[in-house]
């Protein structure tokens, strides 16, 4: 199973990689590996390799989701809302399924004290990686009515959410099947879910700051602490440090966009070109109707009302028009008829 593992691993990260080059290869890929997990794991007995596959399913299902919701309208925060509502949801349903209990996962807590400095841990990580990426922020302002909101939001559904995945479902059935192997493959896992930024250095520090989880919560048996600081990793690096140091530091010219596993790889260029978003549609205002034109009036004051004319008096103004104005021999501009030769009044041609 190991073997199995590793195979998944490599196709999961050829998927990252495809992503960020044509983001329908990506999902494509990453579609057919989400099918392919499904269909191993039904077919596989009730053991810890079966548990591994369902809980695995986890990983691909966070990338389609992320690339394939219509989300381009929605403020960037409310992203992680809306995936991370879909993606609690599957978790929770990839728990039940598994087996796994809550106890055992890390659904408890053993020592507030301990918990606490754990989390404290995440405004130091903040800090570092915000020196990695110099990351724009995610808020137009730092202010409390947009600051609450969208620490809440990254709080619950980056830092809580992706620990609930990775440390609590993935990492233990991984070392079900591996030992302690299980933290490597949890944690480059984890950090090959980050390769969005392009950034060799970042995915190395998640790999990492992964691994300083894993090992916490093996030892601890909580899910508490690190998924606290996982949260306020990011509510500092998105929310407070892009203002904080916005004047202190010499950032890149163009810093990398606000982006967690959550989110589309890099940028969120929705497929770089090859789908468009449609261009919200502007309806402008309905045309006042025209001004009534001013009447006419004839040589004697009264308003002149125009006649509706037949057909027969077109034709009949038709020929007068063709016989006062043109110098013809034709026996319908004689003597006679509607307009004589010598009546007509010369024109320029």
């Amino acid at each position: 199973m190991i073997l199995v593992a590793l195979i998944y691993l490599v196709l999961i990260t050829t998927g990252e990689v495809l992503t960020i080059i044509n983001p329908w290869s990506g999902l494509i890929l990453h579609s057919l590996i989400l099918v392919a997990l499904l269909f191993h794991g039904a077919i596989t007995r009730p053991t810890a390799s079966r548990r591994f596959l369902i809980v695995l399913t986890l990983a691909p299902l966070i990338r389609i989701l992320s690339i394939s919701l219509p989300l381009r309208n929605f403020p960037l925060v409310f992203w992680y809302l809306i995936i991370g509502g879909l993606l609690l949801l599957a978790a929770l349903f990839a728990l039940r399924v598994s087996g796994l209990g809550a106890r055992r996962i890390g659904l408890a807590v053993r020592s507030w004290p301990a918990e606490i400095g754990i989390a404290f841990l995440g405004i130091l990580l903040g800090l570092i990686e915000y020196f990695i990426l110099y990351p724009a922020p995610l808020i137009p302002q730092l202010t409390w009515s947009n600051f609450l909101l969208a620490a809440f939001i990254l709080l619950v559904f980056t830092g809580v959410l992706e620990e609930f995945i990775f440390r609590g479902l993935i990492q233990e059935a991984s070392l079900g099947v591996m030992g302690r192997g299980g933290l490597i493959y949890t944690a480059f896992l984890f950090a090959i879910l980050h390769v969005g930024y392009l950034s060799i250095s970042d995915v190395l520090f998640v790999f990492g700051v992964g691994l300083m989880f894993g090992l916490i919560i093996a030892r601890t048996r909580s899910l508490l602490g690190v998924s606290l600081a996982h949260g306020l990793t990011n509510v500092t690096l998105y929310l407070v440090y892009p203002f904080l140091f916005a004047n202190l530091v010499s950032a890149p010219v163009s810093p990398a966009r606000p982006q967690e596993l959550l989110s589309p790889p890099m940028e969120v260029p929705h497929f770089r070109g090859r789908y468009s978003t449609p261009t919200p549609t502007v309806i402008a205002p309905l045309a006042p109707p025209p001004a009534p034109a001013p009447p006419l009036y004839d040589h004697t004051g009264h308003v002149f009302h125009p006649i509706p004319l037949s057909a027969t008096s077109l034709q009949s103004l038709n020929q007068i028009h063709y016989c006062s104005h043109t110098e013809t021999n034709d026996p319908h501009c004689g003597q006679g008829s509607f307009l004589s030769r010598s009546a007509r009044t010369p024109f320029p041609p």
